[in-house]
């Protein structure tokens, strides 16, 4: 799942308006852009199930900079750089950087490289898609089935964006998709058994004799 393969799959329908369109949805894919969007959102929708939303995107963003960090796999970029434009490799020059078999990890010398390197950018898991995910199913979760369209496309096209763009392995946007599914469905149940609790506490204090 390492392998360049799909990447260059995606870049063989390269076109200047394809390229345009695929980087500005990158662009959008920032935990920043959802923050900015969700804060004021929050005073004209329900408060605290936005406020559930954001923090389901917030912690998709500390788990993927976590696992960034402790995997340390390399971007595509990182093994090939003339993948950050889209058109340019040929499936055969990129061939002898891909990995043994499906399973096999990016090219041996390029995670030693990068620890090395200073500001090193790892690739695994895919923050841009982990926070799309999180984003998205955190509007099902806390808004109703109404977004599950939404839900459905968005991280699905932020993936297929990164991938395009040369920034991420098919493994890596896979792996967003988990960590920001799982940071929404952490945000939902906190948010449920904190109000739950709240309930309890407050209605207990009600029973009590003054």
């Amino acid at each position: 799942m390492f392998e360049i393969g799909p990447i260059l799959w995606l870049q063989g329908f390269e076109s200047p308006a394809l390229t345009l369109v695929m980087r500005a949805i990158s662009n959008l894919g920032s935990t920043l852009v959802y923050i900015t969007f969700l804060l004021p959102l929050s005073f004209w929708l329900r408060l605290k199930p936005t406020l559930g939303v954001l923090l389901g995107v917030l912690l998709a963003a500390a788990a993927t900079e976590g696992l960034k960090s402790a995997i340390a796999l390399p971007r595509p970029d990182g093994v090939c750089a003339e993948l950050q434009q889209p058109g340019r490799v040929s499936r055969e020059a990129a061939a002898v950087l891909d990995p043994q078999g499906f399973w096999g990890l990016p090219a041996p010398a390029a995670p030693p490289a990068m620890q090395q390197a200073a500001g090193a950018d790892y690739g695994f898991p895919s923050g841009h898609t982990g926070a799309a995910t999180a984003f998205a199913l955190g509007l099902v979760l806390f808004f109703g089935r109404r977004f599950l369209a939404f839900a459905v496309g968005w991280p699905i096209v932020m993936a297929l964006s990164r991938m395009y763009l040369g920034r991420h392995f098919l493994a890596d946007v896979l792996g967003g998709f988990a960590v920001g599914g799982s940071a929404a469905l952490v945000a939902w149940l906190g948010l449920h058994w904190f109000v739950r609790g709240l309930e309890a506490t407050q209605g207990g204090s009600a029973a009590k004799p003054c």
